[in-house]
């Protein structure tokens, strides 16, 4: 109990709970040999060395369980302290990406489609507006876009919203 540090309680809880999961799924994790992984190890690493980032760390699973886990570089380079596969990470404006891979997870399972219009699922979503510009009293020109969102709009970022501090330098959406 004197390892009850915020890093050490999420990591054991994350371990505990994962173990539990595949223990109770009857799944046994099919950890990577160096003959299976070797090409995504060696990417791992060379991006370190090449300064690309100062650690990463890449885990692929499928149904059975783990089947890749790797980890090169450092987590903290101020302390030197290794990257490892239990390294606990940071998330800063994670959320498209985890938002997006549920996304397509629906999309494999058939309940969801990359062209389904987005105001099907988002009323706010089904009549959009695009700024063209502002009048002579700076009140905004808006015109409604010539075709919907989509699903697919969303995922790629090409929908026309930004973050509203980038709003005011970008040009108006080409719908």
């Amino acid at each position: 109990m004197n390892d009850m540090t915020r890093r050490a309680v999420l990591t054991g809880g994350a371990a505990l709970a994962g173990g539990r999961f595949l223990d109770a799924a009857g799944l046994k994790p099919a950890f990577a040999t160096p003959a299976r992984f070797g090409a995504v190890d060696k990417a791992l690493h060379r991006a370190v060395a090449d300064g690309d980032v100062a650690g990463v760390v890449a885990i692929g699973a499928t149904p059975n369980g783990i089947a890749f886990e790797g980890a090169s570089g450092k987590a903290n380079i101020h302390q030197g302290t290794s990257m490892a596969t239990d390294t606990v990470f940071w998330l800063l404006s994670m959320t498209k990406a985890i938002t997006a891979t549920a996304c397509m997870q629906l999309i494999e399972q058939g309940r969801l489609r990359l062209d389904q219009k987005a105001g099907d699922m988002l009323p706010q979503l089904a009549s959009p507006k695009v700024l063209e510009g502002f009048d002579a009293d700076g009140k905004p020109r808006l015109r409604p876009t010539k075709r919907p969102i989509t699903v697919r709009h969303l995922l790629t970022h090409t929908s026309g919203y930004t973050y509203a501090n980038w709003s005011e330098a970008l040009p108006a959406t080409k719908w």
